[in-house]
């Protein structure tokens, strides 16, 4: 089991011993935290366990997860509209629109990005 897998250090020793305060006392006891920098040691520690378990989770579920840095509809629309000559910074615009809201959708899953780009 990959959740069994990762240990926290201390974060697991602070989780056991907050299990016996009250709701009362966790609010109090986070009232007094003060937030974490974004490019601190330990914000990058945390980000990364995050997104590991994220992955754990997705894949738990029957996600499957692909990271695909070349092949995105995106770098399809600029190319389409090189080729086919277009001046209006409007339609390019509308493009790019109607690309990011595709990305909302399964069409990621079910089209090739060049076939999203397309339409």
């Amino acid at each position: 089991d990959d959740v069994t897998n990762y240990s926290y250090g201390a974060a697991d020793a602070e989780a056991e011993g907050t299990a016996t305060l009250s709701n009362e006392e966790k609010e109090n006891v986070l009232r007094h935290v003060k937030p974490m920098g974004m490019g601190g040691p330990v914000f990058l520690e945390w980000r990364d366990v995050l997104f590991q378990m994220e992955s754990v989770i997705l894949k738990t579920l029957g996600f499957t997860l692909h990271w695909i840095p070349d092949s995105h509809p995106h770098k399809f629309i600029l190319y389409f509209i090189r080729v086919l000559e277009i001046e209006k910074k409007e339609v390019a615009q509308d493009a790019w629109n109607y690309c990011n809201d595709s990305c909302r959708i399964d069409l990621c899953v079910r089209y090739e990005p060049e076939v999203i780009a397309c339409t």
